[in-house]
């Protein structure tokens, strides 16, 4: 078990990436939605009171708000295009 072989079971930036190899590749599959919003805003997550700067204010797949940097969404998420019926 991978969480044996790290430090008090804690995971961090730098015992993550020796462990790469462990970890096995996958795709989200909910669309999710997003709004893009200039300056710092805040949210009410399910994790709690979130501050962020320029990002994404995106809906989880319970309704739950949750900031994104610009930089993590601009690297993570493609835009999906609209069917001709509108959904």
């Amino acid at each position: 078990m991978i969480a044996q072989v790290v430090p008090n079971g804690r995971f961090t930036h730098e015992n993550i990436r020796r462990l790469l190899s462990e970890f096995e590749q996958y795709e989200k599959r909910t669309p999710v939605r997003a709004v893009k919003i200039e300056g710092e805003f805040s949210c009410d997550t399910v994790h709690g009171h979130r501050t962020s700067g320029t990002g994404y204010l995106a809906i989880d797949s319970e309704g739950f708000p949750y900031p994104i940097d610009k930089v993590v969404f601009n690297a993570t998420y493609v835009k999906v295009e609209e069917k001709d019926d509108g959904s």
